[in-house]
Order: structure tokens, then sequence, then C-alpha cells
């Protein structure tokens, strides 16, 4: 569900900017006052398992795939702030570094896929705090989220709000499930291990999978890809930014490019977060 530049108008892309970067600094606040060097570690793992999880297409009907967003995931191990500044990270990594969604519409993105999925995914779960919830909360962040990019892309004018809202709900429904399933197994086996005690474990793990795994990803359009070119505006696509691996291709190979974004994605949130702490205590 990654927007590229040129599906949402400008000054869309300048508001949800500002406004994803109002729920991330309100996130990150609410995270100063709980954050300790478990929750760091823990924040710093899921930014790498997720990074992993979205290179990994998974087939559904119609010659279409779908890729986890994650939100489900962070959310009901860590809550909703530590989720959006998770989601933040790993998008913003995508963007810049392998040119996955648009710049201009990273503020979208965000919101999208790191605000309305997290807190849609915590406040479902919440309900339940069972293994239902982990599957409602799950496909309900998946629904809520593409109902908001189609809010954005029907706003942009890009085809009737009909059309988008019918396609892109009816599509994200089904991958919705995909995400239930997956999220449900990924949090039973995080549960189990502990992931600040099995940290190598954990990564490890996760760059065997992504080896294993990866050859084997669908190579199907993606979920608003589809949509985009079953409804004729797939053709707005622009590029702004040359990315330095785009495509996920690093040294000729996509999995190069995927160990190196997860222990990236890594590095990043546990660095910012690391920093956080430090000016938390220092105004203490």
């Amino acid at each position: 569900m990654h927007t590229p530049d040129g599906f949402i108008t400008g000054w869309i892309c300048i508001v949800m900017l500002l406004v994803s970067l109002s729920f991330l600094s309100y996130a990150v606040l609410n995270l100063r006052k709980h954050l300790t060097k478990e929750k760091i570690i823990q924040m710093s793992l899921l930014g790498l398992i997720i990074f992993a999880a979205q290179m990994l297409n998974f087939p559904i009907a119609s010659g279409t795939s779908g890729h986890l967003i994650g939100a489900a995931l962070v959310a009901i191990i860590l809550g909703p702030h530590a989720t959006v500044v998770v989601l933040a990270a790993v998008l913003l990594l995508q963007c810049i570094v392998f040119g996955d969604g648009g710049l201009l519409a990273l503020g979208v993105n965000i919101f999208n896929m790191g605000i309305v999925a997290s807190y849609s995914a915590y406040f479902v779960y919440k309900k339940f705090e069972n293994s239902l919830g982990i599957l409602m909360a799950s496909w309900v962040s998946v629904l809520l989220a593409s109902v908001s990019a189609s809010v954005f892309l029907a706003l942009s004018g890009l085809a009737s709000v009909t059309e988008i809202f019918v396609a892109m709900v009816s599509t994200h429904a089904i991958i919705g499930m995909g995400e239930a399933f997956i999220t449900f197994g990924m949090v039973l086996y995080l549960d189990k291990f502990k992931m600040p005690s099995y940290t190598s474990l954990t990564i490890g793990l996760s760059f065997v999978l992504l080896a294993l795994t990866l050859p084997f990803a669908s190579s199907h359009p993606d979920g608003m890809e589809k949509v985009a070119i079953n409804l004729g505006f797939y053709k707005n696509a622009i590029s702004v930014y040359e990315a330095p691996f785009a495509e996920y291709m690093m040294f000729g190979s996509e999995l190069v490019a995927g160990l190196f974004g997860m222990l990236l994605s890594f590095g990043v949130v546990y660095l910012f977060l690391i920093k956080t702490k430090e000016v938390n205590i220092l105004r203490a």
C-alpha cells in the first residue's frame, strides 16, 4: 500500500506530512515516559522483522499480491505509540534508501500504514485481548488503512469515489486475511521466545526466513498498484527522487538489499530511541 508520487495532489501531501509529524511527535512524547532498554531492543527487532516481512508479497486473486503492514503486530505487543515510531522509521528507510513509496507521499503513507493501521489495530485488540482479537485487529488495520488511502486517492481526482472505494476495500479485505494469519503466527512466536532475551536468535531466524522465502515471493502488483492499473491511473506515478538501491537491488541482489535493510531498520530505530531516552534523562 506504498503510494507512489504522482497519485496524491500536492496540497494533500503537504498537509498529511504535517499531520503525520504531529502524530509522530505525540507518540515520541508518550514513549519517553516508558522507554527502557528492553523496549528499545523490542522496537528495534520489530522494525527489522517488519522490513523483512514487507518484502515478501503473497499472492491473492486476479494476479494481485499483498504484503504485511505489520502495524497490528507491534501494536499488540507494545502499543500504538511504539508502532507509529517503528512504522514511520521503516517507511522512511524504504522510501529514501530503496525507493519504495513516494518521497512527496511519505506523510500519506505514514498516516495510512503507521497511524490509522496502528491505532485501529490497538483499539480493536483491546476489546478482545485474545486470539480472536489478534485476527480481528490485524484484518481491521489493513481494511481501515485502505479506506484512508481511498480517501486521498479520491480527493486527488484519480477516479470516481465509488470506483476507488470498492476496488481498494474489496482487494485489501482479502489482503487483510493474510495479514491476520501471519500476525497471529508471529505474535505466538515472539511471545514464546521473548524477543530481548533471544535477540541474536530472532535476528538470525529472520535472516534465514527471508533468504528461504524471498525466491517464492509473488511478483504480481500489490493491492494499490493493481487498483491503479485497473482504474487507469497507474500512469500518473512519477519519480522525483532516485533512491540508491531502487527496487530493492543492492550489488545485483534483492536478498543483499533485504538483509541490509533489516540491519538498517534495526539500527535506525535503536539509535533514535537511545537518543530519545538520553534527552528524556537530561530533561528529568
